[in-house]
């Protein structure tokens, strides 16, 4: 360093990246989100659901009772602030106890899912609910598994569900509003797909083997990751008789639920329990509806009908999910409160059809407002602010002053359709000039007629 010369420190640059797994969301992407989710918003409230948000914390020991060995594998744990190793047992860190360990530094963790805390929620509220209580909830969940193509580390759900009756209404009431959801989001080629776990617990009962129902769940739900032929390589792993395994390849085989009637592999009630239940679902008006003895969804909760939702032919995997789950409060309270409902995968499926989706210009803006000089600001503003109360719709940004080809610039930048020019001969005159950035074009009106202009205008566009 030179002795006498101003010395410059330079603050280390940061690289603006993002963790693996997470994303931010912006323009047209956002806008179909946000589209989606207030749609579906409608829907569930004109169905009688009320919304829930719940912290993005929870204490570890809810959220590791009912997901399952699996999944809790996946809980970003949060680690005790300050000295996180203060009460770590030598022992465990010796032994690289890796599993002993995690619970020693962390008693949070991130949600992740909506299930686990609503079941937290209505045994923490029991007595102040009405039941059948339905509930509606939209908040971001997050997962530590690895990125790949349509899995993310963080992401939004979009859950509804009935707790507080066990009837096959409710089921079916789920089973409509998934199937009225894609219809009201513009989509009409994807198909529902559901099984009963208490097919599969008949199955395995019959053979002894109803203390491997979970192991053979968490196999069976790997099928849309690995395929068929992997998933009977590994169930064929299993330590199950000959007999055993035939039973459940038949099963896995069965092409039509009607053939599992008098088939002896599963109970008769079961399948006469399954069977009315999709043909009251059908009778509510649920078409796109299918089958597959392969469905079991792996987390731990489930206990009858689950179902999922597919886009035919676009390879996303499951954009929709869910089922009935009858014991997961008990893991909570003295009161069982038996529930139904599905979440839909809002990003996964915005990724899927973003460039398709007709989306109303709710997030357009409309014009943007030039002003030439510093001092007509204030002026300027008060007016446009009249515009903003007297029309609703109207969206119009104000620039801060800047010379005229750099605002035009701006905004076609930011596709915005029209520039409102004033400068002191405009507002003292009371005759403003719009432009239509897309054509150049450019009409002269006075303040008061400009709103009723740009509506017009672009609805006629519109249609």
């Amino acid at each position: 360093m030179l002795v006498g010369k101003a010395s410059v420190v330079r603050a280390r640059r940061v690289e603006p990246l993002l963790p693996a797994g997470v994303r931010d969301w912006f323009g047209r992407r956002l806008a179909v989100r946000r589209w989606f989710v207030s749609q579906l918003e409608t829907l569930f409230r004109s169905c009688g659901y009320v919304p829930l948000e719940t912290p993005a914390l929870e204490r570890l020991e809810v959220l590791l009772a009912k997901y399952g060995e699996e999944a809790s594998k996946l809980i970003f744990r949060i680690l005790h602030s300050g000295d996180f190793t203060e009460h770590v047992d030598e022992g465990a860190w010796l032994a690289k106890d890796w599993r002993r360990l995690a619970n020693q530094i962390a008693d949070k963790g991130l949600r992740y899912d909506l299930t686990v805390p609503l079941a937290r929620f209505v045994a923490r509220h029991y007595h102040e609910l009405a039941f059948p209580f339905r509930r509606y909830q939209i908040q971001p969940v997050w997962r530590a598994e690895r990125p790949q193509r349509g899995r993310f580390r963080e992401f939004l759900q979009c859950d509804f569900d009935i707790l507080g009756t066990e009837s096959e209404e409710a089921d079916a009431e789920v089973l409509w509003i998934l199937e009225e959801g894609f219809q009201r989001l513009g989509l009409s080629d994807f198909e529902i797909v559901v099984n009963d776990r208490r097919l599969l617990e008949d199955l395995l009962s019959r053979c002894g083997l109803s203390s491997l129902f979970q192991t053979v769940c968490t196999v069976l739900d790997k099928v849309d990751k690995v395929g068929v032929r992997v998933v009977r390589e590994e169930l064929e792993r299993l330590s199950i008789s000959s007999e055993a395994r035939d039973a459940l390849f038949r099963y896995l085989e069965v092409g039509h639920l009607e053939e599992l009637r008098g088939s002896g592999l599963v109970g008769e009630a079961s399948v006469e329990s399954f069977m009315a239940l999709l043909e009251l679902a059908r009778s509510l008006g649920v078409e796109h509806i299918r089958w597959d003895p392969f469905l079991v969804r792996g987390l731990d909760y489930y206990t009858g009908m689950v179902c999922e939702v597919r886009l035919v032919g676009r390879g996303v995997g499951s954009v929709a999910g869910g089922g009935r789950y009858d014991r997961l409060t008990e893991t909570f309270s003295e009161w069982n409160v038996p529930g139904v409902g599905a979440s839909f995968g809002i990003d996964r499926l915005v990724d899927a059809v973003v460039d398709e989706v007709e989306v109303p210009d709710e997030w357009q803006v409309h014009a943007g407002v030039v002003v030439f000089d510093r001092e007509l600001f204030s002026e300027v503003w008060r007016e446009v602010s009249g515009w903003r109360r007297a029309y609703l719709g109207l969206r119009v940004e104000v620039l801060p002053p800047m010379r005229l080809k750099k605002a035009l610039r701006v905004l076609d930048k930011k596709g915005i359709p029209f520039a409102i020019l004033c400068g002191s001969e405009e507002l003292s005159g009371g005759r403003w000039t719009v432009r239509d950035m897309r054509t150049g074009e450019q009409v002269v009106l006075s303040p008061e007629a400009i709103p009723e202009y740009l509506l017009k205008t672009l609805k006629g566009r519109k249609a």
